[in-house]
């Protein structure tokens, strides 16, 4: 199956990428890698995680990854990678509310 990223995903995982790499550029590079790795994975068994909570009726999923979360869905021919947040943000807040 194929993954696609959302242009939100995109931003996240760039302002992640900048956050980091105020300390450690080379940090920054291996782990935005490690999370995207992490979304090309979700292929081979997309529907793994759970489901979030409050945001069944869209099918977003929660794949955790150390302090951060990939939140997604599961498409007939497509996994839509939704967001990359940290586990600290409020999820109503960044996803919207239903």
């Amino acid at each position: 199956m194929r993954v696609a990223f959302s242009d939100e995903s995109k931003r996240d995982l760039r302002s992640i990428t900048i956050f980091i790499s105020a300390d450690s550029p080379s940090r920054a590079k291996k782990f935005v890698g490690g999370l995207q790795a992490a979304c090309l994975g979700l292929a081979d068994h997309p529907e793994r995680y759970a489901l979030v909570p409050g945001f069944e009726a869209h099918a977003y999923r929660r794949r955790p990854l150390g302090n951060y979360a990939i939140i997604y869905a599961v498409g007939a021919n497509a996994i839509m990678i939704v967001r990359v947040l940290h586990t600290a943000m409020d999820l109503v807040a960044a996803l919207g509310s239903d």
